[in-house]
């Protein structure tokens, strides 16, 4: 259960959403416009995002731009053009998954259980756990439990759900990741032809590469990825 702030200029939509996710128990707080949103938001963070992108006024994009400036909390974009370069323009300023409208509510609350899932995980202190240990590959390590990624001495700034993505391709160094598997273990889902794993991976390498990293996020057609020494 969680508090999850919703914005979307149709009535509809906004009391579907709210009645859906209180049935999982979340408090749901929905708004007109995404800077209403925001202006609660800074007032009192919430657990979860869910931003329409076609909004009078700031659209969802660019609520999502501001919103990453001051907080890594989880958002979902809805988008009713359900076009690829939408997806793409939401992940590259930190969206965390996007669903198509019309959407099916049963995918809205398995998205937001499995992102809300992720977010408590990452900031438990699990002393027991694998992320409690510290990992080096290269000039690549993470520390103090999984909240820390450095390259060399460069703090290298993830999302909750980039950490755990690279987390998991650190401690698979040098093995073949699917993206099946991927999805399963970071986002909780089960989900034929998401974009979300090539996205988050997209976004993680050009954050490596930026910082000079000697290891990199390599494709392997038709499976998923593997993280490996670069190249020289």
């Amino acid at each position: 259960m969680g508090l999850v702030y919703f914005a979307d200029d149709d009535f509809d939509a906004r009391a579907l959403v709210k009645g859906y996710l209180a049935l999982d128990g979340h408090a749901v707080e929905c708004f007109e416009c995404g800077e209403a949103l925001l202006g609660a938001f800074l007032q009192n963070p919430c657990d979860l995002v869910i931003l329409d992108v076609m909004m009078p006024g700031a659209d969802g994009l660019e609520i999502l731009k501001r919103l990453r400036a001051v907080s890594d909390v989880p958002v979902i974009m809805l988008t009713a053009k359900n076009e690829e370069e939408d997806c793409v323009c939401g992940f590259s300023r930190g969206a965390d998954d996007y669903i198509g409208k019309p959407f099916r509510p049963i995918l809205l609350r398995g998205k937001v259980h499995a992102l809300l899932s992720r977010a408590r995980l990452s900031t438990e202190e699990r002393p027991s756990s694998p992320l409690a240990k510290d990992l080096q590959c290269g000039n690549l390590r993470s520390e103090a439990g999984g909240k820390l990624f450095f390259v060399g001495s460069r703090p290298l700034a993830l999302t909750p759900l980039e950490r755990s993505y690279l987390r998991l391709m650190m401690e698979n160094f040098d093995a073949p990741v699917s993206r099946e598997g991927a999805l399963e273990r970071v986002w909780g889902l089960k989900e034929q032809g998401s974009r979300v794993v090539d996205e988050t991976n997209r976004r993680v390498r050009m954050k490596l590469v930026e910082l000079g990293s000697t290891v990199a996020l390599e494709s392997i057609w038709g499976f998923g990825y593997v993280l490996k020494a670069r190249e020289k």
